[in-house]
């Protein structure tokens, strides 16, 4: 690593703040306190990463949630669908099998 360059985060970034403290202040008390305040930053940046992080997976967990209400929804509206398709078949087959006659003449009444 260069003199004069330090690293901010894991992230790869020099610290400006630094380069800029040793031209302006060669004092070693005036580096040690612009290193710490570098940290500072880093420190502060990955703790906004988190919480963006964070904010994004509630959002993430919100819309999967409203998803799964509305499959819910659509799923009971196609079994209601279904099951008043069965009553009116089932109320079909019931007034075709009262108002046709048997073709031989028999009632079920009649069968041994």
């Amino acid at each position: 690593m260069k003199k004069g360059k330090r690293k901010a985060s894991k992230l790869g970034k020099t610290c400006e703040w630094n380069l800029i403290s040793k031209s302006l202040h060669p004092h070693p008390l005036y580096q040690q306190c612009c290193r710490v305040c570098c940290r500072l930053i880093g420190a502060t940046q990955i703790l906004e990463q988190i919480s963006e992080n964070e904010q994004e997976r509630l959002f993430e967990l919100e819309r999967k949630d409203q998803e799964n209400i509305q499959m819910q929804k659509y799923l009971e509206k196609l079994m209601e669908e279904d099951r008043s398709k069965l009553e009116r078949k089932a109320a079909e087959q019931k007034l075709l099998r009262v108002s046709k006659p048997c073709e031989h003449q028999c009632t079920e009444l009649d069968t041994p």
